[in-house]
């Protein structure tokens, strides 16, 4: 028995964790306007970042998911409608964790009142802990300057993700907040995302 405990010990102790990569699914918010002949009245609209902070990887995703939506992209103000695109990036606090799923293992040897012991405790992952907020705003404007549609889609990733990075967060985020576009007012939905 003496001779196998450091063996256990040594063959538990070389296990990598594993860890499931955290992505929330983008949840949705939109709003469009009692009057919508703004909307069907263009077929046009001007897609812009609505400040300097905006990472252009969200205005081309927007911008594709407007071309899907029926509409053509253009560059000319004035008549037509505009989308302007803002994007926030929160980090999320790293108190936020799951506990880790721990395994111990342990042996013990001698008689009954006496006996050395040993025990090791090693995580074996679990799902990792969502390090970011990704959320992208639009707002849909006519040529006066009125709201006629808004929306806005958040997701959660960790380090992991396969959404992690700005370009797949952006393509994410704005099919899921254009799916059915204009839609309805008020909805609210969730996008699982694979």
């Amino acid at each position: 028995m003496k001779a196998y405990l450091p063996l256990a010990l040594a063959a538990l102790t070389v296990l990598p964790g594993c860890t499931t990569p955290y992505t929330s699914p983008v949840a949705v918010d939109r709003f469009v306007a009692d009057d919508r002949s703004a909307l069907s009245a263009n077929d046009s609209i001007v897609v812009e970042a609505a400040n300097l902070n905006v990472p252009p990887e969200f205005v081309s995703a927007v911008a594709r998911e407007v071309e899907k939506s029926g509409y053509a992209v253009t560059n000319r103000s004035g008549r037509y409608l505009t989308a302007r695109v803002t994007v926030d990036v929160t980090p999320i606090d790293g108190a936020y964790r799951r506990s880790p799923v721990t395994v111990g293992a342990g042996g013990s040897t001698g008689t009954y009142g006496s006996g050395v012991g040993a025990g090791v405790g090693i995580s074996l992952g679990g799902r990792e802990a969502p390090n970011r907020e990704t959320q992208l705003s639009v707002s849909i404007r006519d040529s006066l300057g009125a709201a006629v549609w808004e929306g806005r889609a958040t997701l959660a990733t960790g380090p992991n993700s396969d959404y992690a990075s700005q370009a797949a967060a952006a393509d994410a985020l704005a099919a899921a907040l254009f799916e059915g576009f204009p839609g309805e007012n008020g909805v609210s939905y969730e996008v699982e995302l694979d």
